[in-house]
């Protein structure tokens, strides 16, 4: 049977690779994921799988490390490799062509169907909507197909996952995706150049119908378990009708607890207390920053701190837990402004927010500001950003001499309080469960990072999955993880060090 090799970088099941198994396998295709995350032996254990085509997903943030397990691929054997994501979808001109055959630019559910036809079928690859393609010495490059339907989408195939991977499988939380679009336009986001894609493509945000999801909650209950449902979908609230009509189908067929994301101003009390009602758990959202001017001026989201406030108190009232994300590093931003962002947070009685500095990726609104304003002296390239967001457990495995110089979670803006900015980002977690710590935090933003400064960032994030795991095991994997930071024991993973909260 003709054979396709999913590649990902992350341990957790993939809603695209899903739905283009389901496809595939309808038509006579065999699949298999393949998972990096943890995996040594990956290139081995695809090479043995034997497969007639390699399909990648690859994230700008892990391009570099994706292309190199590509490479060896192609050492190995010489079979087709496609990739798709949000890389080759914004930064087509970046793929490295020397392992790749072909890129898919946006979904790609049926532009892989035709793809693997073509190549069993020994047909032309060339004209494949969708598609870049590597020809001789040539790209050829196709328009964008029309939008599909949620509605119109196979039934996942979960057996992708949890069959092949038990630690996925025995998971008590499962991941289902309900909608795909995002009407809003953050300038830190891509989802405007998308948009711009697929205009005049057809609905840009959908959603399921809610018998569909409720669906595959069910089987997923039946065959795997199902202690948590994460419903995964940029803003669950955005259509109020549907989400009443899915709130509704829940709570009379499902009840399980369940988390998703929001927007905070689409939040009210009514709403709160269906959900809570449904078996909500808890709910994220960009908070992002806690400065009005800023968040509506550089960030461009269009909500103001009396909304935000009111939604937390909506979400309080109705003991609904939730997280928040932020971003530290603006342009323009002070420390002040900073701190305004960890003010917020405390003042809505935030159970977990998580900070992270402001990534400057080519292309983005807040890219083209920075560098029309004078933030920028000069272009970056997609790898050159990638190369500033060197990761902790990275810079964990370097020796003692490099020690000095670790944990630099780095910025490309140029502003002279950008080191103390990046800094701050380490505790600002923290500083928002404890006020009484901003003199000194104050004083350690001004020096070099060193383990401390992990130590305070995941510090908030232990106490949630400590509070929050019943498993003893899984509390001693985190007890451990703590100590190989302070330590610098090897084996440590931000991820695995995370836990679930």
């Amino acid at each position: 049977m003709f054979k396709i090799a999913f590649l990902q970088k992350d341990f957790r099941f993939n809603h695209a690779f899903s739905i283009m198994s389901a496809i595939l396998k309808n038509n006579g295709f065999e699949t298999s994921a393949f998972l990096l995350d943890g995996n040594k032996n990956i290139v081995s254990e695809i090479h043995d799988y034997r497969p007639d085509i390699v399909a990648a997903t690859i994230m700008t943030p892990s391009h570099i490390k994706m292309f190199e397990i590509l490479r060896e691929l192609k050492k190995r054997f010489d079979k087709p490799v496609i990739v798709g994501g949000a890389h080759t979808t914004f930064y087509p001109d970046a793929v490295d062509w020397k392992v790749v055959d072909a890129i898919c630019i946006g979904d790609g559910e049926y532009a892989m169907l035709d793809y693997a036809k073509a190549v069993r079928d020994a047909q032309q690859v060339t004209g494949i909507q969708n598609l870049w393609v590597k020809q001789d010495d040539r790209i050829v490059r196709n328009s964008l197909r029309p939008i599909v339907p949620l509605a119109d989408l196979p039934f996942p195939d979960f057996s992708l996952y949890y069959d092949k991977y038990p630690q996925l499988r025995s998971d008590g939380l499962k991941r289902f995706l309900v909608a795909k679009g995002c009407p809003f336009n953050c300038s830190f986001c891509f989802n405007m150049l998308l948009k711009e894609m697929y205009a005049q493509k057809g609905e840009y945000v959908r959603f399921k119908h809610p018998e569909q999801i409720i669906k595959e909650v069910e089987y997923v209950r039946d065959n795997y378990g199902l202690k948590w449902a994460q419903f995964e979908c940029d803003t669950i609230n955005l259509n109020r009708k549907w989400l009443k009509s899915f709130l509704d189908l829940y709570t009379a067929k499902i009840r399980i607890p369940f988390l998703c994301n929001i927007r905070i101003d689409l939040m009210d009390d009514e709403l709160a207390q269906d959900m809570k009602k449904a078996g909500c758990d808890r709910v994220d959202f960009g908070l992002e920053h806690g400065n009005e001017k800023l968040r509506r001026e550089i960030l461009n989201r269009n909500m103001n701190n009396e909304q935000i406030l009111a939604g937390a108190k909506a979400l309080r009232t109705n003991k609904l837990r939730f997280h928040t994300t932020n971003i530290i590093g603006l342009c323009g931003e002070t420390i002040e402004n900073a701190l305004e962002t960890v003010d917020l947070n405390r003042r809505i009685g935030v159970e977990h927010a998580s900070f992270s500095v402001l990534q400057l990726f080519p292309n983005t609104m807040i890219y083209k500001y920075a560098r029309q304003n004078g933030y920028l002296s000069r272009d970056y390239t997609p790898l050159e950003v990638t190369y500033c967001m060197s990761t902790v457990s990275d810079l964990l495995a370097k020796n003692k001499s490099d020690r000095s110089n670790f944990v630099r979670r780095q910025s490309i803006l140029e502003q002279n309080n950008i080191d103390q900015l990046v800094n701050l980002s380490f505790f600002a977690g923290l500083l928002v469960k404890c006020k009484l710590l901003t003199p000194v935090i104050m004083r350690l933003i001004q020096g070099r990072p060193n383990r401390i400064y992990l130590f305070a960032n995941l510090l908030p994030t232990w106490i949630i999955s400590l509070k929050y795991e019943n498993r003893l095991s899984e509390k001693m994997k985190i007890i451990r993880s703590m100590t190989r930071v302070l330590f610098f024991q090897p084996g440590f993973s931000e991820k695995k060090a995370a836990g679930k909260r």
